[in-house]
């Protein structure tokens, strides 16, 4: 009889331990993802100052008129800027996002206007208004960065 009671009582002790065992599993499952969000939000902060960065240079390499280095800085851009888009399809603004991929397709103009000069020996293009471009780009980097940040405070807020 002790033998019995001995067995249904382990047996409840061993589900009540169980499912505190669950409980305890799930909420640590439930902030690791927490947590990899946040990650992948930050990242995406840290890829936009990136590409800030590459602007400025890119800028600064078409006042010099070095073109494999404009080619390099555009796509580098581009493929900082276009992950962040498809990973992140509703991060920004629909307005945001419009303009990002604008940018992408303006860096790639700029990247192939680079290679033409390079490889094509063709005229050297008016470097002003690809300046002004990459201006107007960066502009919209900072928007980006800043609704980013404001993303990022109103999750920290709801957490």
């Amino acid at each position: 009889m002790f033998g019995t009671l001995a067995s249904v009582l382990g047996a409840i002790l061993t589900v009540v331990f169980s499912m505190r065992a669950k409980s305890a599993a799930e909420s640590a499952s439930e902030a690791a993802k927490l947590t990899k969000e946040q990650l992948g939000r930050m990242s995406i902060l840290t890829s936009l100052n990136e590409g800030l960065r590459i602007a400025s240079d890119l800028n600064e390499r078409l006042a010099s008129k070095n073109w494999e280095i404009i080619a390099e800085r555009a796509t580098g851009l581009r493929l900082i800027i276009s992950p962040l888009l498809t990973s992140n399809p509703d991060f920004f603004s629909e307005e945001l996002n419009d303009n990002l991929v604008q940018l992408i397709g303006q860096v790639k103009d700029i990247a192939g206007v680079a290679d033409r000069v390079r490889f094509n020996s063709s005229k050297e293009p008016d470097t002003t208004r690809l300046r002004r471009i990459v201006s107007d780009q960066r502009e919209v980097l900072l928007i980006a960065i800043e609704q980013a940040k404001q993303r990022l405070a109103a999750d920290d807020t709801e957490s």
